[in-house]
């Protein structure tokens, strides 16, 4: 007996309890006779559409049956149960049944002590369950099923479905694994690990990204690490590291590259912080495999020039992204000291200027120097125990920590980056509550303690801090709030700088709000009012152009800074600064870019729906990747995310998972954005400042390539209003439509229908982003490129906007682009017709057989050669002759010589003449039907001849070129150049020398 009071669910003969209320030696510790309670519900046993009939309410009248007699309720007719899960903020008891199915089950206010609240709510929607696993806090509920896929539910909405993970879009079927054996949330519910019956093991994130997975890909060569690499550098190299642990015996030796888990796996438990997985494999029960993680730092809600992943020792932090497009981790491991009484890491913040890191561990607070790589540690270990830190933040050369005292009280502790003592500590405030979240923005601080009151502080400095004077700091609370509600608690509260109407008194009045459902809200700190955002929202950074920091002596510095992984360069006005406040958003659905309605409400105007462009918009360059987890957003303009791969080691007998740090450049989003605000010079100056990053030809072709798309996704809608517009009209009838009872569409004064607002959109965006790509170099290879990946349909708006490809083409010619200006030849062709293409591809041969671009000439001569033979009007546009001579076949009615003889026979009809017999109207029709495929089959052979003829004339021409060139080369006695001519051009030489030489 472990002396808390306990309900079975069957009484077995041995159980040494009563089923009495009586008293005895037990009922000191179990203040209540333990009960029976049966499955819920009397038609537990019905499948989901019988449960649907009948109501969720069960046969009987009741949706629940509970018993304390002891008396037999038929158990046979109620199926088994054979797992539960309960989550206690929801007061939801989940049951697996051994039939597969899923129940939820009601549990009342008090929880699982009163047996007879607990009622049968209702059956999941879904069959063939094999486990089951529920989040307590994000109420999240996890089905494996026997089809190999895990289904996500969430219990405080309903029940509703929330997403599918399975490995099939990798080629991985229930064939390949089996059914989902176990399931198993992480600690903090962010990630959830996934093992199957027969094969593999993976680890997704709630959002649906993949992790890490065991499945080898089938065809896949794996990467050998170098021979250098140490047991020390690989121990948190990746998504997972695998180790052996063997309790009962020793591991087998050559095993070989095998995989891991490659024989089921039989049961899941995550360590402390969810730095570790252990598993189980079927076929070896006698040990388990233990993964390790690195995870991204849930503290960091704002866009920063340092980019990390924590694992239980050590940082790995991301190097590169500005001077070149390539991207590193390097490991940053603890001192030994340190972390050997303080395992594991948990909190990790990183300075404003980037050169310093805090890092908290179960106690103490240590702090990294970036540019000297040294450690400031508490001199007195006794300091450093009674720190036990709850929360971590940064303002300017102060680190700010919310402590938890050995009593259970908790207090803000404020220590300068100098020195880490008690006697140069600069403030201790007590708090009531422990912050939910905690954020820095400027001179303030903003805390939120339970249930939901916010308190926001104006930290004051007097005097200069410096490594010999410590200043006086003051928190002088400037706003405090407090919110009735029954949500789920916030996990971070960004503040919105800079917000209309804010002044430095009262400090910022506007934040964001994220719960630990994924809802975000805007907060309004004054009147206390939630604007509701986004839902399913996994993480979030904030970008905001106020940036302050705080010296010694109390003045304000502004600072961009530059990355110190990274190596970077100052710029003049980093991107940040050219917006207020920007949002990034990262969900099921991607990265989404939200800006708060104050920043545009003067810019934009409604859309047809009435809601401005402020709304949440989901960026194309920014889609969810299923295999890259974002980690967060550079002040480099680079979105960081990081990946898993397998490689192997030579020392050791498994695979292991490298992490791979991955960018995704935000400048096309930041540009379109600024277009759309119509800051047409914003967005010049930004561009501008970016133009020396490695990717910012890339980005530019890319806003290029997604504004096109966007305006003809918006032609093709309005073309399908048009007609659904005109088939209203014309089903309404005349008068229905407030047209005067005419049936016409309203007229403007030229004529015309008047446009629509989408309408006249048609264009803009397009030509303010053509207009911005003029500005420099890269204009006209970025034009082409994104011709040559887009349709051709899509062509005439974009060379509409960006200028005529002739106009382009002679641009480049004059630019000796040669390439670029033989790109555009395909687009010449498709709009200003065949003839001018050949020209412009004859003048190009020319002069590339001048300038020594072989390769190039050669690709010309067979793009002219293979035009030529197929007749050029397969892929440009007929000739009149060709296009009268189709008129004429597919429409014979139309022919001139019936319309002639038809007009003539209705005169006659007119003047009273007789008309023809039958019989000889028809031999007239015949004899008209056979002269005019006379006529068209004459055409069709002009044509075959006049197009042989161009033919020739052309393979003569270009023949006739390229034997001059050999010519001139022989003169010269280049045979070098002769060479190469040859070989680019597949010029043949031998049959040239032998009509030389007769």
């Amino acid at each position: 007996a472990s002396g808390v009071g306990t309900s079975t669910l069957t009484t077995p003969a041995s159980s040494p309890w009563r089923t009495t209320s009586a008293a005895s030696p037990q009922s000191a510790y179990h203040p209540r006779s333990p009960s029976i309670i049966e499955s819920p519900g009397l038609d537990l046993h019905l499948s989901s559409q019988q449960q649907q009939q009948h109501g969720a309410t069960a046969a009987g009248g009741s949706s629940a049956t509970s018993s304390v007699d002891g008396h037999d309720h038929q158990h046979s007719t109620l199926p088994a149960i054979v797992g539960m899960e309960y989550a206690a903020p929801c007061r939801h008891l989940v049951l697996l049944t051994e039939e597969k199915s899923v129940a939820i089950c009601a549990v009342g206010d008090k929880g699982l002590r009163v047996h007879k609240e607990i009622a049968f709510s209702r059956w999941l929607a879904i069959s063939e369950v094999s486990c089951i696993h529920l989040g307590a806090r994000t109420h999240a509920l996890a089905i494996g099923c026997r089809n190999g896929d895990v289904e996500v539910y969430n219990l405080m909405d309903g029940g509703k479905y929330e997403r599918t993970i399975s490995l099939c879009d990798w080629g991985f079927t229930v064939g390949d694994t089996g059914f989902v054996s176990c399931l198993q949330w992480s600690p903090d519910e962010r990630v959830l690990a996934v093992g199957w019956e027969q094969r593999g093991i993976s680890v997704w994130s709630h959002s649906g990204c993949r992790l890490m997975c065991s499945l080898r890909q089938a065809g896949l060569s794996l990467p050998q690490m170098p021979n250098k690499w140490t047991q020390a550098n690989h121990h948190h190299s990746a998504a997972g590291s695998p180790s052996m642990s063997t309790p009962l015996g020793t591991p087998t030796a050559g095993a070989g590259y095998g995989e891991m888990m490659e024989g089921g796996v039989a049961c899941l438990m995550w360590g402390p912080e969810g730095y570790y997985l252990l598993a189980v494999d079927h076929k070896q029960p006698h040990r388990f495999c233990q993964f390790g993680f690195a995870k991204g730092c849930k503290e960091a809600t704002r866009s920063s020039m340092l980019q990390w992943i924590q694992a239980d020792d050590r940082l790995l932090l991301v190097r590169g992204g500005e001077q070149g497009p390539q991207l590193t981790l390097r490991h940053v491991v603890l001192p030994q000291s340190f972390i050997a009484l303080n395992w594991p890491v948990r909190h990790v913040a990183s300075s404003d200027d980037g050169l310093d890191l805090a890092i908290s561990g179960r106690n103490g607070v240590i702090l990294h120097n970036l540019r000297s790589h040294k450690w400031r540690v508490f001199g007195d270990i006794r300091q450093e125990k009674e720190i036990r830190c709850r929360a971590l933040t940064w303002f300017g050369k102060i680190i700010i920590i919310c402590n938890e005292r050995s009593n259970g009280a908790f207090e803000l502790l404020l220590y300068p980056r100098f020195h880490l003592d008690e006697r140069s500590l600069l403030l201790r405030k007590p708090l009531g509550e422990p912050p939910m979240a905690m954020d820095a923005s400027g001179d303030f601080i903003l805390m939120a303690t339970p249930p939901m009151d916010l308190t926001m502080y104006r930290i004051e400095i007097q005097g200069e801090l410096s490594p010999t004077s410590l200043p006086q700091v003051q928190l002088v609370p400037v706003r405090e709030l407090s919110i009735m509600t029954a949500r789920q608690p916030p996990i971070a509260t960004p503040i919105l700088s800079c917000w209309p109407g804010d002044t430095d008194g009262s400090g910022p009045s506007q934040c964001m709000v994220l719960r630990a459902d994924g809802s975000l809200s805007q907060l309004d700190l004054d009147k206390g009012s939630e604007r509701p955002v986004a839902t399913g929202i996994e993480r979030l950074w904030l970008s905001s152009n106020h940036r302050a920091t705080r010296s010694g002596s109390g003045k304000s510095q502004h600072k961009a800074g530059a990355a110190v992984s990274g190596g970077s360069r100052s710029e003049d006005r980093p991107w940040w600064t050219y917006f207020n406040n920007i949002l990034w958003l990262y969900s099921a659905t991607g990265m989404q870019v939200y800006f708060p309605p104050a920043e545009l409400s003067h810019h934009h105007t409604a859309d047809s729906t009435g809601h401005g462009r402020h709304k949440l918009q989901l960026e194309a360059e920014l889609e969810f990747d299923r295999e890259v987890y974002p980690i967060g957003v550079s002040d480099s303009g680079l979105i960081v995310g990081v990946s898993q791969r397998l490689v192997t080691l030579p020392s050791l007998h498994f695979h292991l998972y490298e992490p791979i740090p991955k960018a995704q450049p935000i400048l096309p989003c930041l540009l379109r954005n600024l277009l759309m605000m119509q800051k047409e010079q914003e967005a010049l100056a930004l561009a501008k400042a970016s133009q020396l990053r490695p990717y910012f030809a890339h980005s530019l072709e890319w806003l290029l390539f997604t504004v096109l798309d966007a305006d003809f996704t918006l032609r093709s809608e309005n073309r399908k209003a048009r007609r659904r517009a005109q088939e209203a009209r014309r089903l309404s009838g005349p008068g229905d439509n407030g047209d005067g009872g005419n049936g016409q569409h309203p007229k403007s004064q030229n004529g015309a229908a008047p446009l629509s607002a989408r309408e006249r959109e048609e264009g803009v965006l397009l030509g303010r982003t053509a207009t911005l790509l003029r500005q420099f170099p890269q204009f006209l290879d970025i034009v082409v490129s994104v011709a040559r990946k887009t349709d051709g349909s899509r062509w005439p708006a974009l060379f509409e906007a960006v200028g005529g490809p002739s106009d382009l083409f002679e641009a480049c010619f004059e630019r000796q682009q040669y390439r670029s200006a033989a790109c555009y030849i395909l687009v010449i062709e498709k709009l200003d017709g065949a003839g001018i293409g050949q020209q412009h591809t004859v003048r190009l041969l020319d002069v590339t057989l001048a300038a020594g671009e072989y390769d190039l000439a050669g690709e010309l001569v067979r793009f002219l050669v293979h035009a030529g033979r197929d007749g050029s009007s397969c892929s440009v546009p007929e000739s009149p002759i060709a296009s009268a001579s189709k008129s004429a076949a597919n429409n014979g009615p139309e022919d001139g010589g019936e319309v002639r003889m038809g007009g003539l026979a209705a005169l006659f009809a007119r003047l009273g003449v007789a008309g023809q017999t039958p019989q000889e109207k028809e031999q007239r029709d015949k004899a008209a039907q056979l002269a005019r495929q006379q006529r068209r089959l004459q055409r069709q052979q002009e044509l075959e001849e006049r197009l042989a003829r161009e033919d020739e004339e052309l393979q003569r021409r270009v023949e006739e070129m390229m034997r001059e060139h050999a010519c001139a080369l022989l003169r010269r006695g280049d045979l070098r150049e002769l060479v190469e001519f040859t070989k680019g051009t597949h010029f043949d030489l031998p049959a040239f020398l032998a009509a030389e030489r007769e």
